[in-house]
């Protein structure tokens, strides 16, 4: 099955298929169109669309429509701070990630972004950077950072 086919099968939005269809274009602009359009961004829609591109690896599109997300004034919680750290790391390497969850409101710096950052040291194979990430979990006293080992 055609992921087209997929998306439209398994999605009730039309946002998924919009992106899919123009990979070219900018996510903040289909985002943008699709709402002139009289469409609603619903968190079923977020948490749907979210979900789909990164099963289909688009980590570069589901990261604009994250990044979209914030602009436009959504709510983040630490779960979504987390799936940013994720694409961020995939997208755009480490060094920027550290420097993204530095700019996270320290409420949201807790086990689930770090953990994400440190599934992220494993594929690049950064041990050091994962020695770090540990160092940092017990230094900012996370709870139960230790059952990562």
């Amino acid at each position: 099955m055609m992921e087209r086919e997929l998306c439209s099968k398994q999605l009730s939005s039309v946002l998924c298929k919009a992106i899919l269809a123009a990979p070219a274009l900018s996510v903040h602009k289909l985002v943008d169109h699709w709402i002139e359009e009289g469409n609603e961004v619903t968190q079923s829609v977020i948490a749907s669309t979210m979900f789909h591109l990164h099963k289909r690896r688009m980590f570069e599109s589901a990261l604009e429509f994250s990044e979209w997300l914030e602009l436009e004034g959504h709510e983040f919680g630490e779960r979504d701070y987390a799936s940013r750290v994720d694409l961020i790391a995939k997208v755009h390497g480490l060094q920027n990630t550290e420097s993204y969850i530095a700019n996270i409101p320290k409420s949201f710096q807790g086990e689930v972004v770090y953990r994400t950052l440190l599934a992220n040291c494993v594929p690049v194979a950064n041990v050091k950077k994962a020695e770090e990430v540990f160092n940092k979990m017990e230094g900012s006293g996370i709870p139960n950072y230790k059952h990562c080992l």
